[in-house]
């Protein structure tokens, strides 16, 4: 599942052989990118200053600067999650075909560095259902993460012909894991009723439906994020031990808290 990572590095290391530099470079540019990322959604929906404020606080939590600093698939899946996430968002707002179109190449992107990414179309599912989204936008979004889906397939059939080698080493998700991600859960919970209590938008679709967006959108497209990729993923793992923290890096693109002391909203 991390071929395409492996084969990004390879052609890294044939143009610069620099070492750990070079090893760790792209990681960091990577979380620079998602972090960009997540003050722009933030900034659509409250303002500059909340949006500068969501990024430092992703970039200070733990767990982003461990990958950030690290050679592994982990920082770029993040930073190609946060930009289909904000392709997203702006494919809900503006409804052209081109923006859907880039939705759903960002997702495969994501999808093939690993494939446990996807799980961000489920959670995009979530929000479209949280915001009432038309139905003439819910077709579209259905166009894009089916086309998404079906090209991730192949290789999605063949890794799990390999799953028993690379996941077989794998444990339930531990005691200290459960309480963890129930933290995780009440905080992001405490961020969506704070900005659920913003007030809404009105967007319209080149289809001319209008619905509420803005500050309700933002909380929407946040909490799914948080919490279902971890949750299906530990519940899966009661089975088939599928979990570990680190395949889930690109929740915490949303655990960001971050009150604007000029309009009191929080991303």
């Amino acid at each position: 599942m991390h071929g395409v990572y492996y084969f990004f590095m390879h052609a890294v290391f044939d143009l610069w052989d620099g070492g750990l530099l070079a090893l760790r470079l792209p990681s960091v540019l990577a979380i620079a990118r998602a972090t960009w990322l997540v003050g722009t959604v933030a900034t659509r929906h409250a303002d500059a200053l909340t949006g500068l404020l969501a990024g430092l606080t992703f970039a200070l939590v733990p767990i982003v600067q461990q990958y950030a600093q690290e050679g592994r698939s982990y920082a770029p899946v993040t930073a190609a999650v946060a930009g289909t996430l904000l392709a997203f968002d702006l494919a809900l707002t503006r409804d052209r075909a081109r923006d859907w179109l880039i939705y759903s190449a960002l997702a495969l992107l994501a999808s093939l560095l690993h494939e446990f990414a996807l799980l961000v179309l489920l959670s995009n599912a979530v929000t479209l259902r949280l915001t009432r989204t038309p139905r003439t936008l819910v077709r579209h979004w259905v166009i894009a993460a089916s086309a998404a889906t079906i090209a991730l397939l192949p290789l999605a059939v063949l890794s799990l012909e390999q799953s028993g080698e690379q996941l077989g080493r794998l444990n339930r998700p531990g005691a200290g894991d459960w309480p963890l991600f129930v933290g995780v859960l009440a905080l992001g919970a405490a961020c969506t009723r704070f900005a659920f209590g913003g007030a809404p938008k009105d967007y319209a679709s080149s289809a001319g439906q209008r619905f509420e967006h803005g500050q309700h959108m933002l909380a929407a497209l946040a909490f799914p994020v948080l919490v279902l990729p971890s949750l299906l993923l530990m519940a899966a793992s009661l089975i088939h031990p599928w979990y570990v923290d680190r395949y889930c890096v690109y929740s915490y693109l949303r655990v960001e808290c971050v009150v604007s002391p000029h309009v009191g909203q929080v991303s």
